[in-house]
């Protein structure tokens, strides 16, 4: 279950990144211009607000160390490698237009969390469980 509660968030992560890709975008160029997008006062709330989102994330890693599914480590660091290797991995959707068999969305989603999940110390059968889990909810939901 612990695993199953990083699953869902980086699910509900991927979602919002494909229902709101102009605030992507946003988001995107204002950390990939090497000049500085925002004044300082209003970075730091801008970023506030990020690591309160990501609080979320960083608690259930918490949660799935002290049910022994993960080996320990920082927490807001792994929440942060979550964040930004799903930001990654949603930019392969748009080139799947064009070589799908190569930048397969879902595919590298999967991987990039199981990935993230084993390097974190989680056994691969589980993390492929926790997968198979959110699957399953988000398709009841639906």
């Amino acid at each position: 279950v612990s695993l199953a509660r990083i699953v869902a968030a980086a699910y509900a992560y991927r979602d919002r990144l494909h229902e709101a890709p102009q605030q992507m975008r946003l988001i995107g160029g204002i950390m990939s211009n090497p000049q500085p997008q925002l004044k300082p006062a209003d970075a730091q709330i801008v970023l506030s607000n990020m690591l309160g989102i990501l609080g979320s994330v960083r608690d259930a890693f918490v949660a799935a160390v002290d049910a022994d599914a993960l080996l320990p480590g920082d927490p807001m660091e792994r929440a942060l490698l979550t964040w930004a290797s799903l930001r990654g991995v949603a930019e392969t959707r748009k080139l799947s237009q064009h070589m799908p068999e190569v930048f397969d969305e879902s595919s590298l989603f999967r991987s990039a969390v199981s990935s993230l999940l084993v390097g974190c110390g989680a056994q691969l059968a589980l993390v492929e469980d926790a997968l198979i889990f959110a699957l399953k909810v988000r398709e009841e939901e639906l």
